[in-house]
């Protein structure tokens, strides 16, 4: 009986044995699954702390993308201001050069009045000398001057000779040499 009773422990500890293993076997999956989503969960979490960090950069990056924006709008409405002042300096310049034009022709105009007046006191000077060295007393002449910008040179009428001594006329001065200057 003894014999029989060791026989039937040791057929339910070897029973007890395989149904042991037997279970131990997806015990063993389920600590090998378990530790796998653990580590999936932590790559979980790595990935969300990175995309947070990403969105971060992102909303950093977006505040600095705005922040340019803005200095370029600033700097685009600067330089409208220039150009405005451009425009405003070049019809100023625009305005000074036409005076320059304006101030040139009546330079040039002085020029021609100064011209005319110089042979006209080169003809009285030359009458002068001719008179001057005359033996005879000289014949009072008279000069009508014409103003330059007709286009009309000054003239030396005919003598009006009314001579002092004895009513004769003397010889016309010689003919005029005229030095001319430069503008």
């Amino acid at each position: 009986m003894a014999s029989a009773e060791g026989g039937v422990t040791k057929i339910a500890v070897a029973q007890l044995r395989q149904l042991a293993a037997f279970l131990g076997a997806p015990h063993d999956h389920f600590i090998h699954y378990e530790k796998a989503v653990q580590a999936l969960h932590d790559r979980f979490i790595h990935y969300k702390k990175a995309v947070q960090a990403l969105h971060d950069h992102f909303i950093h990056y977006e505040k600095a993308v705005q922040a340019l924006h803005d200095r370029f709008i600033h700097y685009e409405k600067a330089v409208q201001a220039l150009h405005g002042r451009f425009i405003h300096y070049e019809k100023a310049m625009q305005a000074l050069h036409d005076r320059f034009i304006h101030y040139k022709k009546a330079m040039q105009a002085l020029h021609g009045h100064f011209i005319h007046y110089k042979k006209a006191m080169q003809a009285l000077h030359s009458h002068f000398i001719h008179c001057d060295g005359a033996s005879k007393p000289c014949a009072v002449i008279s000069y009508t001057m014409k103003r330059p910008h007709t286009g009309t040179p000054a003239k030396r009428p005919a003598s009006t000779a009314s001579s002092t001594l004895n009513n004769q006329q003397t010889s016309p001065p010689p003919p005029l040499k005229t030095i001319l200057l430069a503008p």
